[in-house]
Protein backbone atom coordinates (compact mmCIF):
# COMPACT_ATOMS: atom_id res chain seq x y z
CA UNK A 1 0.00 0.00 0.00
CA UNK A 2 1.75 3.36 -1.18
CA UNK A 3 1.99 5.94 1.55
CA UNK A 4 -0.40 9.27 1.91
CA UNK A 5 1.29 12.25 1.58
CA UNK A 6 -0.06 15.97 2.22
CA UNK A 7 1.52 19.35 1.16
CA UNK A 8 1.72 22.16 3.84
CA UNK A 9 -1.85 24.12 3.15
CA UNK A 10 -3.50 20.13 4.29
CA UNK A 11 -1.50 19.90 7.53
CA UNK A 12 -2.56 22.92 8.42
CA UNK A 13 -6.39 23.02 7.42
CA UNK A 14 -6.13 19.46 9.24
CA UNK A 15 -4.70 21.07 12.57
CA UNK A 16 -6.77 24.04 12.18
CA UNK A 17 -10.01 21.94 12.27
CA UNK A 18 -9.12 19.38 14.74
CA UNK A 19 -8.26 22.97 17.49
CA UNK A 20 -11.83 24.34 16.23
CA UNK A 21 -13.51 20.82 17.28
CA UNK A 22 -11.72 20.77 20.49
CA UNK A 23 -12.64 24.29 21.43
CA UNK A 24 -16.10 23.37 20.70
CA UNK A 25 -16.23 20.35 22.94
CA UNK A 26 -14.86 22.60 25.26
CA UNK A 27 -17.57 25.96 24.98
CA UNK A 28 -20.04 23.01 25.33
CA UNK A 29 -18.50 22.16 28.63
CA UNK A 30 -18.93 24.61 31.18
CA UNK A 31 -16.72 24.36 34.40
CA UNK A 32 -19.17 24.24 37.48
CA UNK A 33 -18.56 25.26 40.79
CA UNK A 34 -19.66 21.84 42.62
CA UNK A 35 -20.36 22.18 46.26
CA UNK A 36 -19.16 19.17 48.48
CA UNK A 37 -23.07 18.74 50.05
CA UNK A 38 -25.00 15.30 51.79
CA UNK A 39 -26.47 13.49 48.79
CA UNK A 40 -30.01 14.30 50.76
CA UNK A 41 -29.59 17.61 49.49
CA UNK A 42 -28.34 17.56 45.81
CA UNK A 43 -31.52 19.44 43.53
CA UNK A 44 -31.75 17.35 40.33
CA UNK A 45 -30.44 19.33 37.33
CA UNK A 46 -31.35 16.83 35.10
CA UNK A 47 -35.22 15.62 35.93
CA UNK A 48 -35.95 14.37 32.19
CA UNK A 49 -34.89 10.76 31.61
CA UNK A 50 -31.69 9.44 29.71
CA UNK A 51 -29.16 11.57 31.70
CA UNK A 52 -25.60 11.35 30.94
CA UNK A 53 -22.37 12.98 32.68
CA UNK A 54 -21.89 14.72 29.04
CA UNK A 55 -25.52 16.14 28.83
CA UNK A 56 -25.08 17.42 32.62
CA UNK A 57 -21.54 19.08 32.21
CA UNK A 58 -23.00 20.87 29.05
CA UNK A 59 -25.72 22.69 31.54
CA UNK A 60 -22.96 23.56 33.73
CA UNK A 61 -24.26 21.09 36.39
CA UNK A 62 -22.32 18.49 38.86
CA UNK A 63 -21.97 15.11 37.84
CA UNK A 64 -21.01 11.97 40.71
CA UNK A 65 -22.19 8.86 40.84
CA UNK A 66 -24.30 7.01 43.90
CA UNK A 67 -24.99 3.89 45.02
CA UNK A 68 -27.89 4.91 46.72
CA UNK A 69 -30.98 4.50 44.68
CA UNK A 70 -33.21 7.51 43.60
CA UNK A 71 -30.19 10.06 44.40
CA UNK A 72 -29.76 12.22 41.47
CA UNK A 73 -25.90 12.24 39.90
CA UNK A 74 -26.33 15.43 37.92
CA UNK A 75 -27.46 18.46 40.64
CA UNK A 76 -27.38 22.06 40.16
CA UNK A 77 -24.00 23.61 41.24
CA UNK A 78 -23.25 26.49 42.65
CA UNK A 79 -23.10 28.82 39.15
CA UNK A 80 -26.72 28.84 38.75
CA UNK A 81 -29.55 31.10 39.86
CA UNK A 82 -30.19 34.71 39.97
CA UNK A 83 -28.44 37.89 41.35
CA UNK A 84 -30.39 40.93 43.48
CA UNK A 85 -28.98 44.08 41.65
CA UNK A 86 -31.45 46.52 43.14
CA UNK A 87 -33.76 46.07 46.56
CA UNK A 88 -36.30 48.63 47.94
CA UNK A 89 -38.34 48.77 51.05
CA UNK A 90 -41.99 50.80 51.47
CA UNK A 91 -39.83 53.36 53.87
CA UNK A 92 -36.70 53.50 51.54
CA UNK A 93 -35.02 54.45 48.38
CA UNK A 94 -33.76 51.57 46.36
CA UNK A 95 -30.48 50.46 46.87
CA UNK A 96 -27.84 48.78 45.19
CA UNK A 97 -27.61 44.89 46.38
CA UNK A 98 -24.05 45.62 47.69
CA UNK A 99 -24.73 48.14 50.28
CA UNK A 100 -24.36 47.21 53.91
CA UNK A 101 -27.20 50.36 55.06
CA UNK A 102 -26.44 48.52 58.59
CA UNK A 103 -27.01 45.23 57.57
CA UNK A 104 -25.27 42.07 56.97
CA UNK A 105 -23.36 42.34 53.50
CA UNK A 106 -25.13 39.65 51.44
CA UNK A 107 -28.30 39.76 53.52
CA UNK A 108 -31.00 42.14 54.30
CA UNK A 109 -34.09 42.02 56.67
CA UNK A 110 -37.14 44.24 56.25
CA UNK A 111 -40.87 43.80 56.61
CA UNK A 112 -41.31 44.33 52.90
CA UNK A 113 -38.62 43.74 50.15
CA UNK A 114 -39.00 44.10 46.53
CA UNK A 115 -35.90 43.73 44.53
CA UNK A 116 -34.70 43.26 40.49
CA UNK A 117 -33.10 39.90 40.06
CA UNK A 118 -30.79 39.20 36.98
CA UNK A 119 -30.13 35.67 35.91
CA UNK A 120 -26.58 34.50 36.24
CA UNK A 121 -24.17 33.69 33.59
CA UNK A 122 -25.33 29.61 33.41
CA UNK A 123 -26.05 27.12 30.89
CA UNK A 124 -29.65 26.94 29.88
CA UNK A 125 -31.89 23.30 31.02
CA UNK A 126 -34.68 23.81 28.59
CA UNK A 127 -33.84 27.46 26.54
CA UNK A 128 -36.33 30.42 27.14
CA UNK A 129 -34.62 32.17 30.42
CA UNK A 130 -35.82 35.20 31.31
CA UNK A 131 -33.26 37.59 32.16
CA UNK A 132 -34.88 39.94 34.46
CA UNK A 133 -37.39 39.07 37.45
CA UNK A 134 -39.12 41.16 39.94
CA UNK A 135 -39.44 39.60 43.36
CA UNK A 136 -41.76 41.04 45.87
CA UNK A 137 -42.58 39.82 49.80
CA UNK A 138 -45.72 41.11 51.01
CA UNK A 139 -45.94 40.45 55.24
CA UNK A 140 -49.52 40.68 55.46
CA UNK A 141 -50.95 39.52 58.41
CA UNK A 142 -49.40 38.02 61.67
CA UNK A 143 -49.06 34.45 60.04
CA UNK A 144 -49.03 35.18 56.52
CA UNK A 145 -46.16 35.94 54.18
CA UNK A 146 -46.77 36.36 50.46
CA UNK A 147 -43.64 35.71 48.34
CA UNK A 148 -44.32 36.42 44.29
CA UNK A 149 -41.54 35.97 41.43
CA UNK A 150 -42.27 36.84 38.01
CA UNK A 151 -41.09 38.66 34.85
CA UNK A 152 -39.91 41.99 35.58
CA UNK A 153 -40.89 43.00 31.79
CA UNK A 154 -43.88 41.31 30.60
CA UNK A 155 -46.88 40.48 32.22
CA UNK A 156 -47.98 36.61 32.63
CA UNK A 157 -50.48 34.79 33.71
CA UNK A 158 -51.57 34.92 36.99
CA UNK A 159 -54.53 32.72 38.23
CA UNK A 160 -57.37 34.83 39.00
CA UNK A 161 -58.92 34.65 42.55
CA UNK A 162 -62.14 36.10 44.31
CA UNK A 163 -60.97 35.80 47.94
CA UNK A 164 -57.10 36.16 46.88
CA UNK A 165 -56.36 39.31 46.97
CA UNK A 166 -53.38 42.05 48.31
CA UNK A 167 -53.99 43.61 52.07
CA UNK A 168 -54.51 47.61 52.23
CA UNK A 169 -53.93 47.14 55.64
CA UNK A 170 -50.84 46.42 57.85
CA UNK A 171 -50.59 43.43 60.14
CA UNK A 172 -51.94 44.80 63.45
CA UNK A 173 -49.64 42.87 65.52
CA UNK A 174 -45.56 41.45 65.99
CA UNK A 175 -44.93 38.72 63.15
CA UNK A 176 -44.58 35.52 63.81
CA UNK A 177 -41.77 35.12 61.51
CA UNK A 178 -38.69 37.01 59.60
CA UNK A 179 -37.69 37.20 56.09
CA UNK A 180 -33.55 36.68 55.04
CA UNK A 181 -33.22 37.85 51.75
CA UNK A 182 -29.51 36.35 50.15
CA UNK A 183 -28.54 38.64 47.65
CA UNK A 184 -25.90 36.17 45.58
CA UNK A 185 -27.45 33.90 44.48
CA UNK A 186 -30.75 34.99 45.53
CA UNK A 187 -32.54 33.09 48.32
CA UNK A 188 -34.83 33.38 50.53
CA UNK A 189 -35.38 32.26 54.15
CA UNK A 190 -38.56 32.52 56.40
CA UNK A 191 -37.65 31.61 59.89
CA UNK A 192 -40.31 31.67 62.67
CA UNK A 193 -39.41 33.85 65.43
CA UNK A 194 -40.55 32.26 68.63
CA UNK A 195 -38.77 30.03 69.25
CA UNK A 196 -36.46 30.56 66.42
CA UNK A 197 -36.69 27.85 63.93
CA UNK A 198 -35.79 27.61 60.01
CA UNK A 199 -39.08 27.08 58.01
CA UNK A 200 -38.74 27.38 54.35
CA UNK A 201 -34.87 27.70 52.70
CA UNK A 202 -34.50 28.02 49.38
CA UNK A 203 -30.72 28.33 49.47
CA UNK A 204 -30.54 25.00 49.26
CA UNK A 205 -31.23 24.89 45.09
CA UNK A 206 -31.01 27.79 42.74
CA UNK A 207 -33.98 29.28 41.00
CA UNK A 208 -35.07 28.43 37.14
CA UNK A 209 -36.98 30.61 35.83
CA UNK A 210 -37.97 29.99 31.93
CA UNK A 211 -40.54 30.93 29.53
CA UNK A 212 -42.05 27.55 30.01
CA UNK A 213 -40.23 25.93 32.65
CA UNK A 214 -39.98 27.14 36.72
CA UNK A 215 -38.49 25.95 39.09
CA UNK A 216 -37.78 26.80 42.81
CA UNK A 217 -36.41 24.25 46.18
CA UNK A 218 -36.52 24.94 49.42
CA UNK A 219 -35.19 22.79 52.73
CA UNK A 220 -37.94 22.13 55.44
CA UNK A 221 -37.52 21.91 59.29
CA UNK A 222 -38.91 17.99 59.41
CA UNK A 223 -40.10 14.97 57.45
CA UNK A 224 -43.81 15.59 58.60
CA UNK A 225 -45.11 16.59 55.35
CA UNK A 226 -48.71 16.36 54.35
CA UNK A 227 -51.01 17.67 51.36
CA UNK A 228 -50.63 18.11 47.79
CA UNK A 229 -53.27 16.07 45.08
CA UNK A 230 -54.96 14.85 43.90
CA UNK A 231 -53.68 11.44 43.96
CA UNK A 232 -54.34 8.37 45.86
CA UNK A 233 -51.57 8.48 48.59
CA UNK A 234 -50.61 5.65 50.49
CA UNK A 235 -49.73 7.21 53.50
CA UNK A 236 -51.07 10.17 55.33
CA UNK A 237 -47.84 11.42 55.72
CA UNK A 238 -45.50 11.76 52.60
CA UNK A 239 -42.98 9.50 51.45
CA UNK A 240 -39.35 11.87 52.00
CA UNK A 241 -37.40 9.30 49.95
CA UNK A 242 -37.26 11.37 46.52
CA UNK A 243 -40.75 11.07 45.69
CA UNK A 244 -42.37 13.30 42.41
CA UNK A 245 -46.33 13.50 42.22
CA UNK A 246 -47.55 15.35 38.91
CA UNK A 247 -49.68 18.02 39.23
CA UNK A 248 -52.49 18.08 36.78
CA UNK A 249 -56.32 18.12 36.72
CA UNK A 250 -56.88 14.78 34.37
CA UNK A 251 -60.12 14.19 35.85
CA UNK A 252 -58.89 10.51 36.45
CA UNK A 253 -60.58 7.96 38.24
CA UNK A 254 -58.25 6.29 41.10
CA UNK A 255 -56.31 4.10 40.36
CA UNK A 256 -53.11 4.05 42.50
CA UNK A 257 -49.98 5.07 41.68
CA UNK A 258 -48.84 8.68 41.36
CA UNK A 259 -51.38 9.15 39.16
CA UNK A 260 -53.52 12.80 38.72
CA UNK A 261 -56.89 12.34 39.85
CA UNK A 262 -59.74 15.24 39.65
CA UNK A 263 -58.53 18.06 41.95
CA UNK A 264 -55.01 20.36 41.56
CA UNK A 265 -54.23 21.20 45.63
CA UNK A 266 -50.52 22.62 44.92
CA UNK A 267 -50.45 22.87 49.26
CA UNK A 268 -48.88 21.06 51.80
CA UNK A 269 -48.50 21.77 55.66
CA UNK A 270 -45.63 20.69 57.48
CA UNK A 271 -45.65 19.75 61.26
CA UNK A 272 -42.06 21.63 62.59
CA UNK A 273 -41.60 19.22 65.49
CA UNK A 274 -43.52 17.45 68.63
CA UNK A 275 -45.07 20.57 69.91
CA UNK A 276 -47.69 20.91 67.27
CA UNK A 277 -46.41 24.29 65.82
CA UNK A 278 -47.04 23.87 61.78
CA UNK A 279 -46.57 26.15 58.78
CA UNK A 280 -48.17 25.94 55.68
CA UNK A 281 -47.03 26.66 52.40
CA UNK A 282 -49.55 27.62 48.92
CA UNK A 283 -48.87 27.99 45.27
CA UNK A 284 -50.50 29.90 43.43
CA UNK A 285 -50.42 28.27 40.16
CA UNK A 286 -52.57 26.28 38.03
CA UNK A 287 -50.47 25.25 35.46
CA UNK A 288 -49.20 21.29 34.96
CA UNK A 289 -46.55 20.95 37.70
CA UNK A 290 -44.36 18.29 39.33
CA UNK A 291 -43.51 18.50 43.48
CA UNK A 292 -40.30 16.63 44.50
CA UNK A 293 -40.27 15.71 47.87
CA UNK A 294 -36.16 14.30 49.10
CA UNK A 295 -34.76 13.26 52.16
CA UNK A 296 -32.93 16.81 53.01
CA UNK A 297 -36.04 17.42 53.96
CA UNK A 298 -36.53 19.63 51.24
CA UNK A 299 -39.28 19.97 48.55
CA UNK A 300 -39.31 21.15 44.70
CA UNK A 301 -41.69 22.51 42.54
CA UNK A 302 -41.36 22.06 38.40
CA UNK A 303 -43.97 24.28 36.54
CA UNK A 304 -44.61 25.15 32.95
CA UNK A 305 -45.83 28.23 33.18
CA UNK A 306 -47.66 31.30 35.34
CA UNK A 307 -45.73 32.38 38.30
CA UNK A 308 -44.31 31.83 41.28
CA UNK A 309 -46.75 33.36 44.12
CA UNK A 310 -46.47 31.34 47.32
CA UNK A 311 -48.17 32.32 50.88
CA UNK A 312 -46.78 31.09 53.61
CA UNK A 313 -48.86 29.99 56.65
CA UNK A 314 -47.93 29.90 60.46
CA UNK A 315 -49.97 28.68 63.21
CA UNK A 316 -49.63 26.73 66.91
CA UNK A 317 -51.45 23.69 65.57
CA UNK A 318 -51.91 22.07 62.11
CA UNK A 319 -55.99 23.17 63.10
CA UNK A 320 -54.67 26.94 63.30
CA UNK A 321 -52.70 26.77 59.91
CA UNK A 322 -55.80 25.21 57.82
CA UNK A 323 -57.67 28.22 59.72
CA UNK A 324 -55.08 30.61 57.92
CA UNK A 325 -55.23 28.67 55.28
CA UNK A 326 -58.72 28.95 54.56
CA UNK A 327 -58.96 32.71 55.54
CA UNK A 328 -57.02 33.10 52.74
CA UNK A 329 -58.66 30.93 49.77
CA UNK A 330 -62.30 31.50 51.37
CA UNK A 331 -64.08 29.32 53.73
CA UNK A 332 -66.28 26.13 52.58
CA UNK A 333 -69.41 26.95 51.24
CA UNK A 334 -72.85 25.49 52.97
CA UNK A 335 -74.00 22.87 51.16
CA UNK A 336 -77.91 21.98 50.39
CA UNK A 337 -79.98 19.97 52.39
CA UNK A 338 -80.79 17.80 49.68
CA UNK A 339 -77.15 17.19 48.52
CA UNK A 340 -76.72 15.37 52.41
CA UNK A 341 -79.04 12.60 51.66
CA UNK A 342 -78.58 9.26 49.69
CA UNK A 343 -76.80 9.60 46.21
CA UNK A 344 -76.02 6.99 43.64
CA UNK A 345 -73.66 7.40 40.89
CA UNK A 346 -71.39 5.52 38.67
CA UNK A 347 -69.04 6.16 35.33
CA UNK A 348 -71.43 5.30 32.69
CA UNK A 349 -75.18 4.55 32.67
CA UNK A 350 -75.37 4.61 28.91
CA UNK A 351 -78.56 6.86 28.84
CA UNK A 352 -81.59 8.72 30.38
CA UNK A 353 -83.89 5.97 30.47
CA UNK A 354 -81.41 3.76 31.87
CA UNK A 355 -81.19 6.55 34.60
CA UNK A 356 -84.60 6.46 35.37
CA UNK A 357 -85.09 2.78 35.85
CA UNK A 358 -82.24 2.87 38.35
CA UNK A 359 -84.30 5.41 40.17
CA UNK A 360 -87.52 3.30 39.89
CA UNK A 361 -85.89 0.33 41.14
CA UNK A 362 -84.45 2.19 44.29
CA UNK A 363 -88.18 3.72 44.72
CA UNK A 364 -89.90 0.70 44.72
CA UNK A 365 -86.74 -0.72 46.92
CA UNK A 366 -88.12 2.08 49.34
CA UNK A 367 -84.77 3.45 49.81
CA UNK A 368 -84.57 7.08 50.71
CA UNK A 369 -83.19 8.21 47.41
CA UNK A 370 -82.15 11.94 46.99
CA UNK A 371 -79.99 11.49 43.41
CA UNK A 372 -78.71 9.67 40.57
CA UNK A 373 -75.20 10.79 38.91
CA UNK A 374 -74.35 10.57 35.68
CA UNK A 375 -70.74 10.94 35.01
CA UNK A 376 -69.11 9.86 31.98
CA UNK A 377 -67.00 11.97 29.13
CA UNK A 378 -69.45 13.36 27.23
CA UNK A 379 -72.31 13.79 29.93
CA UNK A 380 -72.77 14.95 33.38
CA UNK A 381 -75.67 15.78 34.74
CA UNK A 382 -77.65 15.26 38.48
CA UNK A 383 -81.02 13.73 37.92
CA UNK A 384 -83.45 15.08 41.35
CA UNK A 385 -85.93 12.20 42.32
Amino acid sequence: MGKLCFSGLEVTLVLLFASVSLLAVEARTVRAECPVIPQAERVDCFPEPNASQEKCLERGCCWETSSEANVPWCFFSTSHGYSVVSQSTPDSTPSRANDRQGLMENVCFAVDIEARLTRMDAPTLFGGDIQELNFYAEMQTENRLRLKITDANQARFEVPHEHVQSLTDTPSGPLKYRLELTQNPFGLKVWRTSPERLLFDTTIGPLVFADQYLQLSAKLPSHNIYGLGEHVHQTFRHDTNWKTWPIFTRDAFPNGGTHNLYGHYPYFTCLEDESGQSFGVFLMNSNAMEVTIQPAPAITYRTIGGVLDFYILLGDTPEAVVDEFTKLIGRPFMPPYWSLGFQLSRWDYGSLAEVKKVVERNRQAGLPYVSARNKSRLLALVYKT
